[in-house]
Parts: C-alpha cells; structure tokens; sequence
C-alpha cells in the first residue's frame, strides 16, 4: 500500500513523489559543498605546494565568471530579480568565504559562520520548494498508483514560479507552446510582467492569444487575468508581453464621471484595462481625419452603454453631430434617440438619413476643393458627423443601406463623415458585405461577450484572432482591437479593459446627456444643413408624428381596438416616395425660409427639456413646481434650466428663483429646424 498525505499547499502527495522537492531543497547544499570542497583544495594546495598566489587569482577569476553569467542573465531578464539577487549574494559570500578559509586555514568558527550566512542565501530558492508537512494521519490507500501525484490546482505563486510553471506544463515538447521562453520583466501592485519569446518562423502572436484559456490552467489562473500582447519595446514579431493580473478583479467597477474626451490625444477613454495600466481608447480625430468604428456584444454585456459614452462624449466635447439610427424605433436606446440631433426611427427613416449624409459627403468634398483644405480637422463651426446605427444586422439586409454605409466608410473620413455601428455579431451576416465590415472595424473595434465563435474567424488579423466566446460574460468587460498604423506597429494596446460604469438606474445614460447644455452642443454648418435638404429640415416633424403614431397604435392597443390592416413594411412618412399608406398622410416638408436661432433652439431640446418647456409656459415658474410635476431631481431641473435660459433663450428669469417662457415664432423654419 502506499501512504498518501497532504503538503502545506493542499496537494495529495505519495511518499515517493517527495524525491523530486527533496532533490530541489538539496541544491544549496551542494553547492555549498562545492564551494568548501573547492576552498579546502585551495588551502592545501597553498599550504604544502606554496601556491597561495595562484589560489587567490583562481577563486577571483571564477567569482568573476560567475558574476558575468549573472549580469547576463539578468540584462536578459531570463532570471527575476529575486533569483538575480539571491545569486549575486551568493556568490560573494562564497568569494570572501573561500578566501578566508584559505588564507586563515579551516577552523569551525569559520564553517559556523559560513553555514550560517548561507542560510539566508539559499531562502529565495527553498521558499517557492517547501516540503509537504507529514501528516501523522496519512491514510493507506490502495488504488492511487506508486509515485504518482493527485495535485489540485494551487494558489496562484511568484513570478518564479509562474516561469517554472510555464516551462514545466506549456514550453515543454508537446506543450501548447513548446519550446517558448517565459522571462520576468517587472512587477507593479496588481501584476507580473513577462517577456515572452516565441519560437521564430514556428508561431504567432495570435495563436499564443488563442492559446489563453490553456496558458490559464497550466498557470493556475483565470484567463481574463491573463494579457498577451506586442511588446511595446521590440520591432521583433517573435517577442511578445504577458501580463498576469494577480489583483483588480475583475467584476470591480469604476463609475463615470462624465465625458472622457482627451483633446491631447483627440481619443474617447472607454475605461481601464484590466491590469490597471492605461484605458482602452477610441480613436476619433487625427490629422485630417476623422474615424468610425464597432462595438459588438451579445444582449447584457454593455454594448449600448459603451456606444452611450462614446456619443456622451463627442456631443459634449462640441465638435460633432450625432445622428442615430434604429430599424427597431428607437427602442435599443432610448437615451440616444431622444439626444441625437436626427433621429431615424426604422429602416425607411434610416435610408433617408443615409442619403442625407452622403449629400453631406459630397458638399463637403466639393468644400474641401474650392478652398484648397486638406482632409477635415473638427471645429465647431465645421463639425463632424457620425451616423450611429444600431442593430446593424437588421439594418444591412437592405442593399441601400448597405451601400449608402459602405460609400461613407469609404469616403467619409477625410470630410468628417463617419458610421459608427453596434450589433451582437461581427460576421459577414451582420455586415453583407466583407468590404463593408473591413472599412467600419479597421477604425475602431471593441468586443465584448458573444455567442459565435465565427467573429474570430471572419475579423482575422484586425481582431488580432481573439475569440470572443471566451470573454467572461461580465457586462462592460471586453478587448479592444489595437488598429494598426502605417508602419506596422499597433495603435494602442490590444487588451482587455472593464468599461465605466453609468450608472444602475435604467435612465442613467438620459441623466447623463441631460447635463450638456444646448449652448455646448455642436450643430451642422450652413453649408452643410442647406445641402442635407427638406429631410433634414424636417426630421424632428418626422420624428414626433412617428413617435405620434406608434402612441396612437399604444392607446388603441390597450383599449382593445382592432388595428387596421396594413403592410408590415417599415416606412417613415417624411422619407420620399413614401405614399402614406403605412401610417397615414405624406408629410408636406417646411419651406425654406429665414432661419430663426429660437426655433432651431427648440427644436433640437431633449424630450425631458421640452417637458419643462411646455410646463413653464403653462404657468409652472418655479424649479420645486417643475420638480413636482416631472418628477426629475433637483439636479436635473437646474441643468435643464440652465440650458433654457442659454442664448438663444427659451425662458427668462424674472425674480427670484421664477421663470417666464420667451415668446418664439413658430411660423419660420430654416433648415436646421
């Protein structure tokens, strides 16, 4: 039979599985057996053939050959810096010990001092090989075979560790990756860093990314604490940087503050990496150019709440239109269709808004030659466009649509024309098109949790090979693509990172965007409004007879009344050619007349600022009233009083905390009304 116990890690042991720890703890002995071996050798030598000089240039020459090895390793950081230190303070202690020992001749006081210095020395290298504690109650047991170790998976160790991990379970031959090398680099609070080399001309960046959820368990670790990535200081495609995340976990959330617009580097930061180094970003203007991008992630992961802080940000930053559109009405966020500055509520809405933006394109194009301007640089007063498009599937199964997208992905970016684009997959099915979804994601990439393996497969080298069924399903946890820049080198890190967090409310994302002032807002040029034409004059018309005839459907709904009978066609009836017969009469579009700031002020207001609007109009003139009849924070009546009260004015102070309407001419309508 053979006695099973169990080590102080927790692991089931066999009395003959202890041989291989002992040989490991008996190292520094040797060694120091060696060395006093050695010594002794020396002092003979010196004391009966007279060779005291030759001794001494001996021990020297080898403490420093040793010491050459050392430095080597360490510039090479093959060894930690604990192994690089233990080292060092051993060999010097067994210099000046030998020298002693031959020079004074061997005595027990120097053996007492030199075993007790070594002590200490040796530390680093016994305390990642303790020996298992014997359990006075071992069990006998029959069935486990001789030598043979039942090891459950262990805390997760030190660097050293870890690399002796690595090269035991992964590098060995047959190994996931075989024959790679794991060097430590350094250590910050939350994690370890490795360089990782490659086997040239064997493998690939991306099949050491794929590899994870196998460096995971032969690790120890979880592979979201796991980051492999370029490294930042090689031009060397064969060398590679492995991050292990030993804190943060990563259900840790970090609230949003508000708009996260860095103009120092024209990016959105989306949120912190999951090993605490930096934010993930999105690109959104460089020289002469302005990007787009994607976000995808099955239902619950976070998608719509990145896109909230990715157009949260650019319409507070004040240099960018949004305009945004749903084939599902509106419904998958509600926060951007009541914040977008065009709205297109179903697919018919939303080939007239693309239509818009491609006439956009073109004036801007045609700007951009007559003035001699090179691409597009974002200002208030000549401000960028992005066409969000939610639940892009749906969207791209009209082939207008998925021409008018791929045009403006096209052609876009140097005019500050751009779509930016969500759905729960990234394959060709989402798109339709392959050069449709390579011109949207080489700008921008984020991916968070889905449920097809093919986005993998199909994204290729832009998405870095990441499988994206392997991300934990933790909302806001997801990776971003690092594009690549023209000299090969990736834009940014490609890894994982936890969004920030809006907030638990379900109107957190409104709240937010209810904050950014009227005044701050960024609106189309003339040039560009005048040339986007009478849908763009009339999409907020459009808007709420769409949004009237849906609470129409509503209401006749709930009071059981049959609907009538009508195609299932989803149409707009501001869009042209439309005939009506989906939910009535053609809309006649305004005239173009003198443009008034007030009406166009109105007209672009919140839905809970035209709320206020109207009660301050109905008599309501004072911020507790409001609050009583919206149920809004006091917070939020402020800020929505503050942008009312921004030139052009909507309503005036006229005594202490009262307010008053301003009279507004609703008879004239430019084309940003």
């Amino acid at each position: 039979m053979t006695a099973i116990s169990r080590d102080d890690k927790g692991r089931f042991v066999t009395a003959e599985s202890e041989a291989g720890p002992i040989r490991a703890q008996a190292l520094p002995h040797l060694l120091a057996g060696l060395a006093c071996a050695a010594a002794t050798l020396g002092w003979v030598l010196a004391a009966f053939a007279d060779l005291l000089g030759l001794v001494i240039a001996a021990t020297v020459a080898t403490t420093a050959v040793a010491a050459v090895a050392v430095a080597i390793a360490a510039k090479a950081r093959t060894w930690p810096r604990s192994r690089v230190l233990a080292a060092s303070a051993a060999i010097a202690l067994a210099c000046g010990w030998s020298l002693v020992w031959v020079v004074a001749g061997p005595s027990l006081t120097a053996a007492a001092i030199g075993a007790t210095l070594w002590l200490p020395v040796s530390w680093p290298w016994w305390a990642p090989r303790r020996l298992a504690n014997p359990d006075p109650n071992a069990l006998p047991v029959t069935e486990v075979l001789e030598g043979e170790i039942i090891e459950p998976e262990p805390e997760l160790g030190s660097a050293e560790q870890l690399v002796v991990k690595w090269t035991e379970r992964l590098a060995k031959s047959g190994g996931v990756l075989a024959g790679t090398i794991l060097s430590w680099e350094f250590e910050t609070e939350h994690t370890i860093v490795f360089r990782l080399q490659l086997v040239p001309g064997a493998q690939t960046l991306t099949e050491a990314v794929n590899a994870l959820p196998k460096i995971a368990t032969g690790l120890n670790t979880l592979a979201p604490k796991l980051i492999v990535e370029d490294h930042p200081d090689f031009e060397d495609a064969s060398l590679g940087r492995l991050t292990v995340v030993t804190g943060r976990p990563i259900g840790t959330t970090v609230p949003y503050t508000g708009p996260t617009f860095d103009r120092a580097i024209e990016q959105i930061r989306l949120g912190p990496h999951t090993d605490g180094a930096g934010t993930a970003n999105w690109r959104v203007f460089e020289p002469n150019t302005f990007h787009g991008g994607f976000v995808v992630g099955q239902k619950g992961s976070g998608k719509s709440r990145i896109i909230d802080i990715i157009c949260h940000s650019l319409i507070a930053d004040g240099r960018t239109v949004v305009w945004y559109g749903d084939p599902e009405d509106g419904a998958s966020s509600t926060a951007m269709a009541a914040n977008a500055d065009w709205c297109a509520r179903g697919m018919e809405a939303i080939k007239t808004m693309l239509r818009t933006a491609q006439r956009v394109m073109k004036f801007r194009k045609a700007e951009n030659s007559v003035e001699g301007w090179d691409g597009f640089t974002p200002s208030p007063q000549r401000p960028a466009l992005m066409i969000v498009i939610d639940e892009f599937s749906t969207a791209c199964k009209d082939k207008e649509i998925r021409e008018a997208l791929l045009d403006l992905a096209r052609r876009g970016r140097k005019v500050g024309v751009q779509p930016l684009g969500g759905d729960q997959q990234l394959d060709l099915g989402t798109f339709g098109d392959e050069a449709l979804r390579n011109n949207i994601v080489s700008s921008n990439l984020i991916m968070l949790k889905t449920t097809s393996s093919n986005t993998k497969d199909l994204v290729g080298g832009v998405a870095d090979g990441i499988d994206p069924t392997l991300l934990p399903d933790v909302p806001g946890y997801g990776y971003r693509s690092a594009p690549v820049g023209g000299d090969g080198r990736s834009i940014g890190r490609s890894a994982p990172f936890r969004a920030y967090h809006l907030g638990d409310d379900p109107g957190a994302s409104t709240d937010w965007f209810d904050q950014i002032p009227l005044s701050q807002r960024a609106r189309l040029d003339m040039g560009s409004a005048t040339q986007a034409g009478p849908a763009y004059a009339g999409r907020h018309q459009s808007d709420t007879e769409r949004l009237d005839q849906m609470r129409a459907l509503v209401a006749s709904a709930r009071a059981g009344i049959a609907p009538v009978e009508h195609d299932d066609k989803d149409t707009n009836a501001s869009t042209a050619g439309n005939d009506g017969e989906h939910y009535g009469q053609v809309i006649a579009f305004p005239t173009w007349a003198q443009f008034d700031p007030a009406v166009e002020a109105e007209a672009n207001l919140t839905d809970t600022a035209r709320k206020v609007l109207a009660l301050i109009r109905d008599g309501a003139d004072q911020p507790v009233k409001l609050q009583e009849a919206t149920g809004l924070s006091e917070r939020q009546v402020h800020n929505i009083l503050k942008t009312l009260t921004t030139v052009p004015a909507l309503i005036r102070k006229v005594g202490h905390g009262r307010y008053e309407a301003v009279p507004v001419h609703h008879d004239q309508e430019g084309p940003h009304a």
